[in-house]
């Protein structure tokens, strides 16, 4: 039976490097890593979000909203594997479309400047609703004005319609049905309709691999999208029951800039085009030089009007942002695990931070793929994960903020989840003895220089660090130091800023660390993290045991069940040595105190960009 969404770090993919993030699509994204010593108020752990929440009358119309990246993307397709920095999503959230609005415990609702209603029909869950039917009805009754309309010839029919299907349907297949807002529309001018949410499903489903997407999840189990009583209703029908439905369509794209793999793929580098979106605000100024750009509010918005008169979004390196938080030059950054930014925040007047319980999680991962030089080798992975001393990492990569330093003993949902359950056993333990006997069985014999060897060659491992990210260097220093206590040697390879994620995704490592993201999706996303193949598998794992599990986790509508199968994969995660949980990253925002309705959002997605702004 269908339950309930609940709130647990579903592993979208994005990462993140100390402070930041990957997105993974619909599940976690990545960042970087960060360190020193700061000040004592005790933060709460507890704490789900904290954003200075106040009601619009309480606030001014206009102010700037400065806002520091790592970078501007080469490719603004966010479904594209290079899309999926969270740095990238948070620059174009602002002009993006959202079938649905989560809160900060993970329930949804539909966003009504989009979509007006969502209906389940067949399967197993025939009559369950959501949003406001009542109002979807009146809309069609009263004849409410829609735009002009566009072909409604379906997006790839010549080549694919219902060829581009991935799977067949049944003879009452699970079915949602989206009845559209009429008046949303394309900056261009260009209604959205069933058209847009054809065009991605033929793009995402994985039918075309010359489509190069991060996730195929929840598209490659739809049958049809098809036109309902008009072009402003989508009727999407799936091959078997989907548990996570509102996951898929965020981010709409306009059908002709996904239509075929080349426009998909290259269509979106460069700058970005105001024509492919429609949110509350729009690009004002691209200096691709200055690393700087400025949205405005869009003058063809639909719904409520912005209060913020500008969001300037601008390229900082991570090891500066601190300081120009300090300086006055920002207004708002994700301090992340970055005791000296802590410290510098907490004494900035005028600004303050928000802490909340994040669902997200710094981990190291290890490359079992043909890069992973001798990480490959299982007997040295469960060495490592045996070596470590995980609660001294936390505490030191943590010193100077105040927060719990706990081991993380789950890689899919975090331990404020209703869902956690405690799964490090006999592989989570800090245990260097029987790590040594496990490289003693495995052959790797301790030499004069207290470096083990097998055959003539060293036991040397390579870990890549991020430089000018404090966490990270902090986590490579402590890597090589424990892991040198049982015979094996740590040879310090440096990454840029700029280069991280290109590495990480080309597998140019053999052990890294940064933070998964999680999304409102407890149990999505997790074939794209450890799934064979998948282009968010970092641990280039391959996994048989894995994979039937995995299938079963992405489809079942039974939460108690999901919950089950995620605990059976974490289990085998452990045991293969695919990723080491370190600790539940905390959400740490610094912010300019006057500002309201942002800071700390946890499941909270998207921001509601119209209502920030600040008080009066």
């Amino acid at each position: 039976m269908r339950g309930p969404l609940r709130a647990a770090a579903a592993v979208a993919a994005v990462v993140a490097v100390g402070g930041a993030g990957v997105a993974a699509a619909g599940g976690p994204q990545s960042a970087p890593p960060d360190d020193a010593a700061g000040p004592t108020t005790e933060l709460d752990p507890n704490t789900t979000i904290n954003i200075n929440p106040q009601p619009r009358e309480n606030l001014q119309q206009g102010g700037e909203l400065r806002w520091p990246v790592a970078s501007l993307a080469d490719n603004w397709n966010i479904n594209h594997p290079d899309g999926g920095q969270i740095d990238y999503s948070d620059i174009i959230e602002p002009m993006s479309y959202f079938p649905f609005l989560s809160d900060e415990n993970g329930e949804l609702t539909v966003d009504t400047d989009y979509v007006l209603s969502v209906e389940e029909s067949g399967g197993d869950t025939a009559g369950e609703t959501a949003g406001t039917e009542t109002a979807a009805t009146e809309t069609a009754a009263t004849g409410l004005r829609r735009p002009a309309t566009a072909t409604t010839e379906p997006a790839g029919s010549d080549a694919a319609g219902t060829s581009g299907a991935p799977c067949e349907l049944g003879d009452d297949p699970y079915t949602v049905t989206y009845t559209l807002n009429p008046e949303a529309h394309w900056n261009s001018g260009d209604p959205i309709t069933w058209v847009d949410y054809e065009a991605t499903w033929l793009a995402l489903n994985g039918v075309n691999e010359e489509f190069q997407v991060r996730d195929t999840e929840g598209f490659d189990l739809i049958g049809a999208v098809e036109q309902g009583v008009d072009e402003y209703q989508v009727v999407v029908k799936f091959c078997r029951d989907y548990p996570d439905y509102e996951a898929l369509f965020s981010n709409l794209q306009p059908a002709a800039t996904i239509a075929d793999p080349e426009t998909y793929n290259t269509g979106w580098i460069g700058e970005l085009n105001n024509d492919w979106f429609a949110g509350p605000f729009i690009v004002g100024t691209y200096d691709a030089n200055q690393g700087v750009i400025e949205m405005v509010p869009n003058p063809d918005w639909w719904g409520e009007a912005p209060l913020l008169d500008k969001i300037i979004f601008r390229v900082v390196s991570s090891d500066a942002t601190g300081q120009a938080f300090a300086n006055g030059e920002l207004d708002y950054y994700d301090i992340g695990v970055d005791a000296n930014g802590y410290a510098l925040a907490s004494s900035t007047p005028g600004g303050e931070i928000r802490a909340a319980a994040g669902p997200n999680w710094r981990h190291f991962t290890m490359n079992s793929g043909p890069n992973g030089g001798l990480v490959q080798e299982q007997a040295i992975r469960q060495a490592i994960q045996l070596s470590l001393d995980r609660a001294a990492i936390g505490a030191s990569d943590l010193a100077g903020i105040p927060w719990p330093a706990k081991p993380l003993n789950n890689h899919i949902v975090v331990e404020n989840s209703q869902w956690y359950q405690d799964n490090g056993g006999e592989w989570g333990r800090y245990d260097p003895e029987v790590a040594a006997t496990i490289l003693d069985d495995a052959g790797w014999v301790m030499g004069d220089d207290g470096v083990r060897e097998k055959d003539g060659q060293r036991l040397t491992i390579r870990f890549s660090q991020i430089v000018g990210v404090p966490v990270s260097e902090n986590e490579a220093q402590l890597f090589q130091a424990q892991l040198g206590d049982v015979g094996i040697e740590v040879e310090i390879v440096d990454l840029t800023q700029d280069n991280w994620s290109d590495e990480l995704v080309a597998g140019n490592f053999e052990v890294i660390a940064f933070s998964w993201l999680g999304t409102p999706f407890p149990f999505r996303g997790v074939n794209q993290l450890y799934g064979d193949g998948s282009d968010s598998n970092f641990g280039f794992s391959s996994i048989p045991e894995l994979e039937p599990l995995l299938a079963d986790l992405a489809t079942n509508t039974d939460d108690e069940t999901r919950s089950e199968l995620a605990n059976q994969i974490d289990q085998i995660l452990w045991e293969y040595g695919h990723t080491l949980p370190l600790y539940q990253r905390p959400e740490l925002i610094a912010v300019n105190a006057d500002l309201a309705n942002i800071g700390a959002f946890g499941f909270m997605t998207p921001r509601d960009w119209t209502n920030i702004g600040y008080v009066s």
